[in-house]
């Protein structure tokens, strides 16, 4: 066993043994640990929260009552370690469009100087909005201004929006893209993605439509105000998109509701994002 010399004030120096004798662990017990580490590690970097706003990202999609079961924060959805680990790729690619578009001439900003954060919207009292991914100025289109998103695809999706364009194969990110360049007055936008089997890039440039915009925030109005959950979109829990609806228990199938302030039939969203009970008035956010 090797030794190192040591100091003690009662013995002075000596010289101490050292253990260095490798844990009695085999492989397969070091990798499992590792897998272990890696789903704890996921949980606690990545928790899953509920959103205080009704996200401009997710009023296109089809179904209003999920929609509404998310803003009324009926569950929160835990996802599995991979999926909280896969979600982080999507912010780790904007950074490699981000230094791309600046290479070719654009002028790029993800961050408003002036609160140094995400350019944010925040609409209908506070309550509906989103954060873009980026403005810019193709220095080299006279500076025409566009909005941009970028978004990660699997090899099926991505091959689908070759084949159909932004507003046929994604129409929600088009949504999404519309209700930026409505409230930035930005009339285009510049949509980035990359297939995550392969790193091939897909780029297309579009008209926005303030109008669909419009249609989408009365939509938003509707669902942050009606106290009562929206009609189904099926009846059947085996339609398309009810089959893999994280509300699907919910709806369908009579699972408990969470419960908290926001899905607590004496609560209503007021002025200012803020949120009010019947009984004991204003909800503070953090509660």
């Amino acid at each position: 066993m090797p030794t190192i010399k040591d100091y003690s004030p009662s013995k002075g120096w000596y010289l101490r043994n050292i253990d260095d004798t490798m844990p009695k662990l085999n492989a397969y017990e070091i990798q499992s640990r590792l897998y272990e580490y890696a789903a704890e590690y996921s949980i606690e970097k990545y928790p899953s929260e509920h959103r205080h706003h009704l996200g401009i990202s997710i009023i296109g999609k089809e179904c209003w009552r999920e929609i509404w079961y998310s803003w009324r924060w009926v569950k929160l959805i835990q996802h599995d370690p991979r999926i909280r680990r896969l979600f982080q790729r999507g912010h780790r690619e904007e950074k490699q469009f981000e230094d791309f578009l600046s290479w070719t001439g654009f002028s790029i900003r993800t961050t408003n100087p002036e609160t140094d954060k995400q350019y944010k919207l925040s609409l209908v009292n506070g309550h509906y909005g989103g954060s873009s991914d980026g403005i810019a100025l193709i220095r080299w289109c006279e500076d025409l201004p566009v909005i941009c998103e970028f978004k990660t695809h699997n090899n099926k999706s991505f091959t689908e929006l070759k084949e159909k364009k932004l507003k046929g194969a994604k129409p929600q990110h088009f949504d999404q893209m519309s209700g930026y360049g409505k409230d930035f007055k930005i009339k285009h936008g510049i949509y980035g993605a990359v297939n995550k089997d392969n790193d091939e890039w897909y780029f297309e440039f579009v008209e926005l439509d303030w109008n669909r915009a419009i249609e989408l925030e009365k939509k938003a109005t509707d669902i942050i105000y009606t106290q009562t959950p929206p009609q189904k979109i099926n009846e059947n829990p085996s339609y398309y998109v009810c089959k893999y609806c994280d509300f699907k228990g919910i709806c369908h199938d009579g699972e408990t509701v969470e419960k908290n302030c926001r899905s607590c039939v004496f609560s209503k969203p007021v002025a200012d994002g803020q949120w009010q009970c019947e009984k004991y008035g204003i909800i503070p956010k953090d509660f």
